[in-house]
């Protein structure tokens, strides 16, 4: 398993989703991301007095909540967390009444914990599979 990503953020330019200034399109609504990639709340051990990371570059840009990861996963292990966590972040949503059933995004670090128990009950799943997702934000 060979996990790489490559960002040379003197090149990245970092600006808010809230509003896209070309189209006026307001993103109210963007305030959790789920990062299922490796080491992408990893910081850099040649600028240890930063903390710029690519779950901290998004809450920079204005999201609340990120869920990252800080170093490498297992390839199926993505998909496992990532599906209990929405499974259980949208357990009573109802899109279908007047007003609509909205997750409630800030049990986003309980849907974490709640996907993380699930990973961990797997059989021969050691914590090497599971500590490296971590919630950041509200």
């Amino acid at each position: 398993m060979e996990c790489k990503m490559w960002l040379d953020l003197s090149r990245v330019v970092l600006s808010s989703p809230m509003a896209d200034s070309k189209s006026g399109t307001s993103y109210k609504n963007m305030s959790l991301a789920f990062l299922s990639a490796c080491e992408t709340g990893k910081g850099d051990q040649g600028i240890q007095d930063e903390a710029m990371h690519l779950a901290a570059a998004l809450m920079f840009t204005g999201f609340s909540g990120i869920v990252a990861t800080l170093w490498e996963i297992n390839d199926d292990d993505g998909p496992k967390v990532s599906g209990a966590f929405y499974e259980h972040l949208f357990r009573d949503c109802d899109p279908k009444t007047a007003p609509p059933i909205l997750p409630d995004l800030s049990k986003a670090a309980e849907a974490l914990h709640i996907a993380v128990i699930k990973l961990r009950k797997e059989p021969g799943t050691s914590f090497k599979r599971w500590v490296p997702f971590v919630h950041f934000g509200l």
